[in-house]
């Protein structure tokens, strides 16, 4: 990006499961989510979503396969009301049904009519995740889902990864190493300088490499 690297020595095999991508701010999360969903095409090697390389896909094939959740819940609304930007996606998408389970746990039906501008952080979190979500990709890419909701919509997004969770590839990113008990995750994705530091289960991640990687570890520090 702009004459540099912003990621480096990226090698990831990835199944279904939960993944939780870690790291601190600028370590390079958002980057590695956009290029895995096809929104960055300039790049060195390859990334193969089931045997095929995403630079010859189309966008709407990407769509299709692989959900990106932007971090700022505000940035992809286009649409004058929440009814139409959730549906939106199924609309590009030409798809024939989407996910009612996913559409009911987030939004409230009462909110349908309103601007999505003028919702709050909360509010507006949900419905950026349920424009993306009802679609019921194979892969879904999470930039920090848990930013701006309260304790029912976490335990809300939590419900709906955990019903999912054996049949998608899940990739949360986050700079809180408490979303490792909250999401209880496969495996775990410690990024910093644009490189992969860790790739592994969570119990084999060692405090100090987090620590020594600008994420603040699981144990409280006080000094």
């Amino acid at each position: 990006l702009g004459g540099r690297y912003v990621l480096k020595k990226i090698n990831l095999e990835i199944d279904k499961g939960v993944y939780l991508l870690i790291g601190r701010n600028g370590s390079g999360k958002t980057t590695l989510l956009k290029t895995l969903a096809g929104l960055i095409r300039e790049y060195e090697g390859s990334i193969e979503v089931m045997g095929r390389e995403i630079r010859e896909m189309k966008r709407r094939e990407i769509s299709s396969l692989i959900g990106y959740v932007w971090q700022n819940p505000y940035y992809g609304f286009i649409e004058p009301s929440v009814r139409e930007e959730i549906m939106l996606i199924i609309k590009i998408l030409r798809k024939k049904y989407y996910d009612e389970k996913i559409l009911r746990t987030l939004v409230s039906e009462e909110i349908f009519s309103r601007d999505p501008l003028t919702l709050s952080g909360g509010e507006a979190k949900r419905v950026s995740l349920a424009s993306v979500l009802i679609a019921d990709q194979l892969i879904w890419l999470l930039d920090e889902p848990f930013d701006f909701l309260d304790l029912w919509g976490i335990k809300d997004l939590l419900k709906i990864i955990f019903m999912k969770r054996y049949e998608k590839t899940i990739i949360v990113s986050s700079v809180n190493t408490y979303l490792i008990n909250l999401l209880n995750p496969d495996k775990v994705i410690l990024l910093s300088d644009g490189e992969i530091k860790f790739f592994g289960e969570p119990e084999s991640l060692d405090e100090d490499l987090l620590e020594t990687n600008g994420v603040p570890p699981r144990r409280v520090i006080c000094r």
